[in-house]
C-alpha cells in the first residue's frame, strides 16, 4: 500500500505551525500594537496643544479688536489708547515674558477658553497682557499695538503662547 500524496506545498510530516513560530507572531503582533498605542498618544498631545494654541490665538485677537475699537488721539481729553513709553522688552532669553499692561479687569488673573474667571468653563490657564509704542518716535501718527497671550502647558509644564501685533493711526475723524 502506498501513502496517500502530500497536500500542495506541504513537506511531509508537517502538520501545522510550532509552539515557537506561534509565539513570535504573538511577539510581533504586540510589538506593532503597542506602535499604534504610543502613535495614538502622541497625536492626543498634539491635538490638546494645538487646541491651546487656537484659544492663545483667538483670545489675542479677540484683545486685539477691543484695543483697536478704543479711541487714538493722544491730544484729545476722550482717548484711550495713548502710549505711555512702554515698549517690548522682550528679551532672547525670555521670548514669552507678558507686557506691562493688561486689559481692564484682567490685572494678574487667568482666563480660561472663553475669556472668563469661571471655572465652569474650562481650567483658567491663560495670560494676556498688551503694549503700545509709537511706530517711529519722530511721527506720533502711528503705533503698535501687540497682545501677548501665554499660558503653561499642563503636558510638559512649559509656558508657550502668541503674539499678535497690528499698526494703528491716529483717528482724524469727529464722533460729533
Amino acid at each position: 500500500m502506498t501513502a496517500p500524496p502530500c497536500p500542495t506545498g506541504a513537506l511531509r510530516g508537517e502538520a501545522g505551525v510550532t509552539l515557537v513560530e506561534a509565539l513570535i507572531a504573538m511577539v510581533v503582533l504586540t510589538v506593532g500594537i503597542l506602535g499604534l498605542f504610543v502613535l495614538h498618544n502622541t497625536a492626543l498631545h498634539s491635538n490638546a496643544t494645538a487646541y491651546r494654541f487656537n484659544v492663545a490665538t483667538l483670545l489675542a485677537e479677540d484683545a486685539m479688536e477691543y484695543l483697536l475699537s478704543l479711541d487714538f488721539n493722544p491730544e484729545s481729553q476722550d482717548a484711550v489708547i495713548v502710549p505711555d513709553g512702554s515698549v517690548d522688552d522682550t528679551s532672547p532669553a525670555d521670548p514669552l515674558k507678558p507686557f506691562s499692561r493688561s486689559l481692564p479687569g484682567e490685572s494678574g488673573i487667568l482666563l480660561n477658553a472663553m475669556g472668563s474667571t469661571d471655572g465652569d468653563f474650562g481650567t483658567p490657564i491663560y495670560t494676556r497682557s498688551y503694549v503700545t509704542e509709537y511706530v517711529d518716535a519722530t511721527d506720533a501718527s502711528r503705533i503698535a499695538l501687540k497682545v501677548r497671550v501665554t499660558f503653561e502647558n499642563p503636558a510638559n509644564g512649559a509656558r508657550q503662547g502668541v503674539t499678535v501685533a497690528q499698526t494703528r493711526t491716529l483717528d482724524t475723524y469727529s464722533n460729533n
